[in-house]
């Protein structure tokens, strides 16, 4: 009889220890909050001018002459994907 408590305790404990095991491996691996809002794509829409310039200003483009953000948006798009600096820009 007490046999039959220790192996189910021993069940549990493991299967405890199992689901814990997994819940690290997808947090650190998979769906940790930290890789989900770093690499988030927000509609580039909802950044400020100043924001699109920082944007511009890392990747080395010039803004001289363009003054509405609709234009900014246009140049932001052409030259590649904005999420990889967008963690940046939210920081600002």
């Amino acid at each position: 009889m007490i046999s039959r408590y220790i192996f189910v305790c021993l069940y549990f404990i493991c299967f405890f220890l199992i689901n814990r095991w997994y819940d690290l491996y997808q947090y650190y691996f998979h769906l940790s909050t930290r890789t989900l809002f770093s690499r988030q794509i927000l509609p580039i829409n909802q950044l400020n001018i100043k924001q699109l310039q920082y944007i511009l200003n890392l990747r080395g483009i010039t803004y001289a002459n363009i003054y509405e953000k609709y234009d900014l948006i246009k140049v932001v798009e052409q030259t590649g994907e904005y999420y990889q600096v967008l963690s940046d820009v939210i920081v600002q």
